[in-house]
């Protein structure tokens, strides 16, 4: 089953859905929803989830998606968008379930590498349209990074109208610093098979 980020796939994919039961979808977004292609795909065939991505850490975020992976039963195919494809990556490790792994405009490091290894090789707007601001939680001290609201349109959602953007801009969750720095363990190619959508078939910059 492939899920793309694109509501038009989404629809064709819905009006060709099957009556027996398939594997369960899962998206893992890096700060972008899946609404439209989440209400495209629930069908009798297929049951997706789009579980919030906690965006402190790779490891973090990982271990928070493996547990919802505990919670499913049978089959699974995760998807990632942007920063979530690190995230299926790691949290794919060693499962038998997960059947497939799709990355839809998503990062796909090697293992080693970070979340912005790639984005150093391909410079990109989105390098110089994020900024940065610490913050204070029970005890514990970081960094958080977001996109400026100037910025936002371009680097990130170009396909959508600017009022649209403007709100997603405002309502954006801030990413921790070790989103981008923590090196992953494991590679995304572990998992057959892999399927992968670029940039190119859709319009945001922020993934290379």
């Amino acid at each position: 089953m492939h899920v793309r980020g694109s509501p038009g796939h989404c629809r064709r994919r819905h009006e060709r859905r099957q009556t027996h039961r398939g594997p369960g979808a899962r998206g893992v977004h890096g700060r972008r929803q899946w609404e439209r292609c989440h209400r495209a795909t629930r069908t009798p065939r297929l049951h997706g989830r789009a579980p919030a991505n906690p965006l402190r850490s790779l490891s973090n975020d990982s271990a928070y998606i493996v547990s919802v992976l505990d919670s499913i039963k049978g089959p699974i195919v995760l998807v990632g968008h942007s920063y979530g494809g690190s995230v299926i990556s790691s949290a794919a490790a060693g499962n038998p379930r997960v059947k497939s792994l799709v990355y839809v405009s998503a990062l796909m490091p090697d293992k080693g590498e970070s979340a912005a290894a790639p984005a150093a090789r391909f410079p990109s707007a989105s390098a110089t349209a994020t900024t940065s601001i610490p913050y204070r939680a029970a005890g514990v001290c970081g960094t958080d990074v977001y996109i400026r609201p100037d910025g936002f349109h371009e680097v990130f959602a170009a396909d959508l109208p600017q009022s649209t953007t403007k709100l997603m801009a405002a309502t954006q969750r801030l990413a921790g610093e070790a989103t981008f720095s923590e090196k992953a363990k494991v590679a995304g190619n572990q998992v057959s098979p892999l399927h992968a959508f670029p940039r190119s078939v859709f319009h945001g910059r922020c993934c290379p």
